[in-house]
């Protein structure tokens, strides 16, 4: 990925481009810790990655590092990415409601609980379908046990889809 920002660790203190940065903040940020997205040099990592990726369905956004809907987005459209992969129930929810077609992995086991909470706050009206696109890790039964909570949670619509 490239950029023009050289860091040492021998300086102490912030190159350039992180001193304008951080006089920027000080002089007209929010007076709390936030963080700061450089667009340009995402929008230059994400056009390299596209350059060099041959098929994007081979590859998943992962929803945890940075768990911002709006980033989320972003990061989907440029690279015409569709899949994710979620790690907690909260943004699983918020994945179905913003991006209904995207095909999501669960990237750790979810307790029983969490996925009934999950279709509990299921819109009836949602075109996201969690019988196409949630998979479970193939590890312990992760799928099957998420598709059974379907049929736990949800026999009204079960019995609509038959």
């Amino acid at each position: 990925m490239t950029s023009d920002v050289k860091f040492s660790r021998h300086s102490g203190g912030h190159n350039e481009y992180f001193s304008k940065l951080d006089g920027l903040l000080k002089k007209d940020g929010p007076g709390h810790p936030v963080i700061v997205l450089d667009l340009d040099i995402l929008d230059e990592n994400l056009c390299e990655l596209n350059q060099n990726m041959a098929n994007p369905n081979r590859f998943r956004v992962v929803v945890k590092s940075l768990p911002s809907i709006e980033f989320i987005g972003y990061v989907l459209e440029r690279t015409k990415i569709r899949k994710a992969m979620v790690f907690h129930r909260p943004f699983l929810n918020l994945m179905t409601e913003e991006f209904p077609g995207t095909d999501v992995l669960l990237g750790k086991p979810f307790p029983v609980q969490a996925a009934g909470m999950f279709y509990s706050k299921l819109n009836d009206i949602s075109r996201f379908d969690p019988a196409k696109n949630i998979a479970g890790k193939d590890l312990n039964g992760s799928r099957r046990m998420v598709l059974s909570v379907i049929s736990a949670e949800r026999p009204a619509q079960r019995e609509q889809n038959t």
